[in-house]
C-alpha cells in the first residue's frame, strides 16, 4: 500500500486523472506528478552543512566531458555544466533560442546563427569559427559520436566528402560572430538537429579537411581518423563556456565545478556544483543521509515508501513517463538473427510483462509500439502485437527452419542454434532478464551462453550476438529515428532496411513538423513489425530531491542539470 506517497501526490493528479494510465496503487502518470516535501526541519546534517554546494547523485562517471561523445547520465550532466548549444530544447523538448539567435530564410533552407556573447574560462569569445567546427567533425565520414546530421542534406556536403571540393558550401561563416547552415531542401527536424554546441578550434584542433587532399582517399580516411580520435581524447573540460567551470573530476567518483562568472545567460545562483557517483540501489540512503540533494532512481516501490515512512518530511518525488527504454539487441549482420521470424519468437516467447511486474512493478509499461508521447494513444488502440504465447514462439523457429531433433535441440543445415548473451552487471535488471532468456532457450531447445559483463565490457563486446540495452530516447523523432536504423553512426545495431528507408526518405522531404511526425510513427510501426530489438520497458522516471533545492525543471525532454544556473538553495519553507 502507497497511501502516504497516494496522499502526498493526489493533489497533483487530479487535474490530470483522466490522461493517466489506470493503476489501482500507484501515483504515476504521463506528465511530472510532484510529492512536494512539507517541511524543511528534518533535513540532514550533511546537507545543511552544504551553503553554497549543490550535489547530484549519478549512477556513473567516466570522465568523458566532449558533449559529442558523452554517452552515460553522470558524463552527459558534466557536459551540460560545462557547455551550450546554439538552439536550446526546454522542458517540452521544443526548439528555441539558445548560445544563438536562430533565422530562417523564406524558402526554409538556410539556418542563420548569431552568436550571444559566451565566453571561454580564458575570457576569449566563443566564435563561429569554433562551430562551423563542430559541424565539421560531426559530418566526417566514420564519425562515432552522439549526433547525426546526415538527415539534413546539407549543401555542399556531397562534393566535400566525395573530394570535388575543400569545403562545405552548405557551412559559411558570415562574421566573428554568425555564421550559416544551408540545406539542398527543406526540413522541419533541422532545429532540433542543429542543437550542438561549439568545439574550441584553438583547443581541439580544425576539423576541415587539409585542402587538397580531398581527391586521395587513403589520405582523407587517414585524416578523418586521426582527428576523431584527437578530438574524442582532448581534455574537453579545458575548453568550456556553460554555467559551471570544472575544478577537478575523478571517474569514478565525482567531479566538482565552480560557477562561471561570466556565464552569457546569468551568473550561477549557487557557487559549487558537484556530481557524486552513488551505486545503482544506493539511491535512497543517499538522499537519506544527506549525501546528495537529487538523484535520479531506479523504480523501487518499497523504496519509495521507505521515504515517506521515514518521517523526515524533507524529500519531494517527482514521476514521470521518462525516455529510458530498454530493449534486447542483436548484433549487426548476425545470420543467427536476421530471419525475422526468429525475432519474433523471442518477442513471443519471453514473459516481458513478468519481468516488468517482478522488477518495476507499476513503474514502467511494455511499449506496444516504439512511439513518443504524442503517440501513446494508439498503443490501446491496436494492442499488443507480441502477447506472450510460447506455442507461436515455437512455431515461428519451426517456420525458420530450426527444427528440434530428438534431443531437444534446434538446428538447421546440420548446425545448432547457439549464441551469446551480455547484459551489464550494474542493470538491476540483468538478472531477470537472463534468467528468463535461459527458460526460453531450455523450451525452445536453443543453446545460450548468458552472462554478466561490466558496462564498459558491454561497449566493446561486439563478438556478443544479443545484449541487454538501455538507453534514452531523444526528444526530437528524427534524433530517434537515427538509433535504430539507417546509416547513422546512432545506429548501434546497423540495421537497416528498404520498408524503413523509405519511411526515413519520406520524413526527410517534409516541412511540416505535424506531419512530419505522422511520417516517424509510421517508421516506428514499420520497425515494430520488423523487430531489429525487442523492447521490453519503457521506464518511469523517478527523481527525489531535497526540498531546500529550489528553481529547477523536470520533463523526459529536459535534464535536471540543463538549466543548474537558475537552482537556489533556500533555507526556509516557503522561500522562492
Amino acid at each position: 500500500m502507497l497511501t502516504k506517497l497516494m496522499a502526498a501526490l493526489l493533489a497533483a493528479v487530479l487535474f490530470i486523472a483522466c490522461a493517466a494510465p489506470a493503476f489501482a496503487d500507484s501515483p504515476v502518470n504521463m506528465t511530472v506528478s510532484p510529492g512536494v516535501a512539507g517541511s524543511l526541519e528534518k533535513i540532514p546534517e550533511k546537507s545543511r552543512q552544504r551553503v553554497d554546494t549543490i550535489v547530484v547523485g549519478v549512477p556513473d562517471l567516466f570522465g568523458q566531458t566532449n558533449p559529442l561523445f558523452a554517452n552515460t547520465l553522470g558524463d552527459t550532466y558534466a557536459a551540460e555544466l560545462l557547455f551550450d548549444e546554439w538552439v536550446f530544447l526546454d522542458e517540452y523538448g521544443a526548439p528555441g533560442e539558445g548560445m544563438a539567435r536562430m533565422s530562417v530564410s523564406p524558402d526554409g533552407l538556410t539556418y542563420t546563427f548569431e552568436l550571444k556573447p559566451a565566453r571561454y574560462s580564458d575570457l576569449a569569445l566563443v566564435s563561429a569559427d569554433d562551430c562551423l567546427n563542430t559541424l565539421y567533425l560531426i559530418t566526417m565520414p566514420g564519425f562515432d559520436g552522439s549526433r547525426d546530421l546526415r538527415p539534413l542534406d546539407v549543401a555542399g556536403l556531397a562534393e566535400y566528402i566525395d573530394g570535388t571540393a575543400d569545403t562545405v558550401s552548405g557551412f559559411q561563416k558570415l562574421s566573428e560572430t554568425s555564421f550559416s547552415v544551408t540545406l539542398n531542401k527543406p526540413n522541419a527536424s533541422a532545429p532540433a538537429l542543429l542543437a550542438l554546441p561549439a568545439l574550441r578550434v584553438a583547443h581541439f584542433g580544425s576539423a576541415v579537411r587539409p585542402a587538397g587532399i580531398g581527391s586521395n582517399q587513403i589520405a582523407s580516411a587517414a585524416f578523418y581518423e586521426r582527428r576523431i580520435k584527437e578530438i574524442r581524447e582532448a581534455d574537453a573540460w579545458l575548453a568550456g563556456y556553460g554555467q559551471y567551470d570544472i575544478v577537478s573530476i575523478e571517474p569514478g567518483q565525482r567531479a566538482v565545478f565552480t560557477a562561471n562568472e561570466d556565464y552569457w545567460r546569468a551568473k550561477p545562483s549557487t557557487g559549487t556544483f558537484e556530481l557524486k557517483v552513488v551505486p545503482i540501489g544506493e539511491e535512497y540512503e543517499a538522499m537519506l543521509s544527506g549525501d546528495v540533494d537529487i538523484i535520479s532512481c531506479f523504480p523501487d516501490i518499497a523504496q519509495i515508501e521507505k521515504v515517506y515512512d521515514s518521517g523526515d518530511g524533507f524529500v519531494s518525488l517527482y514521476t514521470w513517463l521518462g525516455d529510458s527504454f530498454g530493449y534486447l539487441e542483436m548484433r549487426a549482420g548476425n545470420p543467427l538473427f536476421d530471419d525475422a521470424r526468429v525475432r519474433r519468437a523471442f518477442a513471443y516467447g519471453l514473459r516481458r510483462k513478468s519481468i516488468l511486474q517482478e522488477m518495476i512493478s507499476n513503474y514502467a509499461e511494455l511499449p506496444g509500439m516504439l512511439l513518443f508521447d504524442s503517440f501513446d494513444y494508439k498503443s490501446d488502440v491496436l494492442g499488443e502485437l507480441y502477447p506472450y504465447d510460447s506455442e507461436a514462439s515455437a512455431l515461428l523457429m519451426d517456420e525458420a527452419g530450426w527444427i528440434a531433433g530428438e534431443d531437444g535441440k534446434r538446428t538447421k543445415d546440420g548446425a545448432e542454434f547457439s549464441f551469446t548473451f551480455i547484459a551489464a552487471e550494474e542493470n538491476p535488471m540483468a538478472d531477470i532478464v537472463i534468467r528468463e532468456i535461459q527458460s526460453l532457450c531450455d523450451y525452445l531447445g536453443l543453446t545460450v551462453d548468458a552472462r554478466k559483463v561490466s558496462f564498459s565490457e558491454l561497449t566493446t563486446q561486439p563478438e556478443a550476438d544479443m545484449y541487454l540495452q538501455a538507453r534514452r530516447i531523444p526528444t526530437s523523432p528524427a534524433i530517434a529515428a537515427n538509433l535504430f536504423a539507417g546509416g547513422s553512426p546512432l545506429n548501434d545495431s546497423g540495421y537497416d532496411s528498404e520498408g524503413v528507408e523509405r519511411f526515413m526518405n519520406w520524413a526527410s522531404l517534409e516541412t511540416n513538423p505535424a506531419r512530419q511526425s505522422i511520417v516517424y510513427e509510421g517508421m516506428f510501426q514499420q520497425l515494430y513489425l520488423e523487430l531489429p530489438m525487442i523492447p521490453l520497458y519503457r521506464r518511469f522516471e523517478l527523481l527525489l530531491v531535497n526540498a531546500r533545492i529550489r528553481n529547477f525543471y523536470v520533463s523526459s525532454g529536459h535534464d535536471i542539470t540543463a538549466e543548474a544556473y537558475r537552482m537556489i538553495i533556500t533555507t526556509a519553507y516557503g522561500d522562492e
